[in-house]
């Protein structure tokens, strides 16, 4: 089994792939992220094999930030915006619309939310709190954020962690988190309340 995102709908899925890992007959495959030539390259193949060279450089910094070398991400963004008609083939060469940005494609939006309605409900107020803050979040505003014992506190960032959803940084003394990907974190933002938001932002 490969490692993805299964939505919810897929029950019967998900319990095949559960018997399999009790079965110990299941392996995981972690793909790397994609460094910017191999971007590139999987791009000219999404768009015909066009030659090195014929990839709009906008296309390529869009998808920098936007797919951050996740090549699932890479692929649905390119569909997405050829389907939009933002991306199109003229005059014998590819080129994007000046206003290239485009929404999360809705099978990256499924895939994310369905990872996240699987959360505790204490891992995912943490994730929430850290998609609030944008940038790293230090462990002590997290701590007087979420409210958590020092205890429960590492237990659910532990989890987060493993599920690779958030990454740990350490800089000397200070200790701090991130969302490992910018578009689970837009996507986690995205479906907060903008009550909830505001109150997250004031406090």
């Amino acid at each position: 089994t490969y490692s993805i995102d299964v939505p919810r709908a897929s029950r019967a899925l998900r319990t095949l792939v559960g018997s399999l890992d009790r079965a110990r007959l299941s392996e995981e495959i972690v793909v790397p992220r994609l460094g910017q030539d191999e971007v590139e390259e999987l791009v000219r193949g999404i768009l015909g094999g066009c030659p090195p060279g014929a990839v709009p450089e906008g296309l390529l910094t869009l998808l920098d930030g936007r797919a951050d070398g996740t090549p699932l991400y890479v692929e649905a963004f390119v569909g997405a915006l050829i389907d939009c008609g933002k991306l199109i083939w003229t005059n014998g060469d590819w080129n994007l619309d000046a206003d290239g940005e485009v929404s999360p494609p809705p099978s990256v939006r499924r895939l994310i939310l369905g990872r996240l309605e699987r959360l505790a409900p204490t891992d995912r107020r943490l994730l929430d709190l850290i998609a609030v803050m944008g940038d790293a979040t230090s462990h002590t505003i997290l701590c007087a954020m979420s409210g958590l014992g020092e205890k429960a506190l590492f237990k659910a960032l532990q989890r987060l962690r493993a599920s690779g959803l958030v990454a740990e940084e350490v800089d000397g003394l200070d200790v701090a988190y991130s969302i490992t990907h910018p578009l689970i974190q837009e996507i986690a933002y995205s479906e907060l309340p903008e009550v909830v938001r505001r109150r997250a932002h004031i406090a």
